[in-house]
């Protein structure tokens, strides 16, 4: 099965909150903190909910939990969805890449955090949407697109031509350790307020490290955050045959 790669729309809030009819909201910071005020009609699902700890390593969550999770939210999979969190994007692009996973293709992120949507005096609600009954999607992985440990290893062993491992730790991280033949770089150098993506410094430092298109680009991080937010990151600048292995770095150390 081929998938197209996801490139989620970077959303304003403006363009959002004139046409909240038109999206479902996903607000993925933790319960007590969408209790104190959330954007308008947003549904609160965790990120914790949408990992599962395997070990050291955080995996994707199983699909029957997260559709328990999305249950009620009147989500199909084809359905214009809006994510945002607190963490510069990085929660929202994990999710992202976690229904990409599962077969959604309509995703859309905030263009910034909760913190500076409220500090702009955005629109602030406590009232929780109502649930739709008898919702229920049956979601199942797309399990070719899923990277696990034996495929890292397979690339470190057969060292393809063609394939990357980019870490996107900060630098100091990674020169403690990384992956063998990875190359680093920092997610933070691709973040632009108000953007989320800096698509100058992407193509710099795509261009920096001698990577085109044509390369077949692994990321990997800690958590599995900052690595999908640089994977989109470089999808959106163009760089399209990309992805990310969730369970990262301390999935590869308790391989060892």
């Amino acid at each position: 099965m081929t998938q197209k790669p996801v490139i989620p729309r970077i959303i304003s809030p403006d363009t959002l909150l004139n046409n909240l009819d038109n999206y479902v909201v996903i607000d993925v910071r933790r319960l007590v903190e969408y209790r104190a005020g959330h954007i308008p009609r947003a549904y609160s699902c965790s990120f914790s909910h949408f990992i599962k700890l395997v070990g050291v390593a955080l995996y994707p969550e199983d699909p029957d939990k997260i559709s328990s999770l999305l249950a009620g939210t009147g989500v199909e999979k084809n359905t214009p969805i809006v994510i945002y969190d607190n963490f510069y994007g990085r929660h929202s692009c994990r999710v992202s890449y976690t229904l990409e996973l599962l077969g959604f293709e309509n995703i859309s992120i905030l263009n910034m955090t909760f913190d500076e949507y409220t500090s702009r005096r955005y629109p602030v609600s406590t009232e929780t949407p109502p649930r739709i009954p008898n919702h229920r999607l049956e979601l199942q992985y797309t399990e070719e697109l899923l990277i696990d440990a034996k495929k890292i290893r397979e690339i470190v062993a057969q060292k393809p031509r063609d394939t990357l491992l980019i870490d996107t730790r900060d630098t100091q991280d990674y020169g403690v350790s990384h992956i063998p033949r990875a190359i680093n770089i920092p997610w933070h150098v691709l973040y632009k307020p108000g953007k989320l993506f800096d698509i100058e410094s992407i193509k710099k430092a795509a261009y920096g490290k001698n990577i085109d298109d044509s390369k077949r680009l692994v990321f990997y991080c800690e958590e599995g955050t900052s690595s999908a937010f640089a994977m989109y990151g470089f999808r959106a600048a163009g760089f399209l045959n990309t992805h990310t292995y969730l369970p990262s770095y301390p999935d590869w150390l308790n391989m060892l």
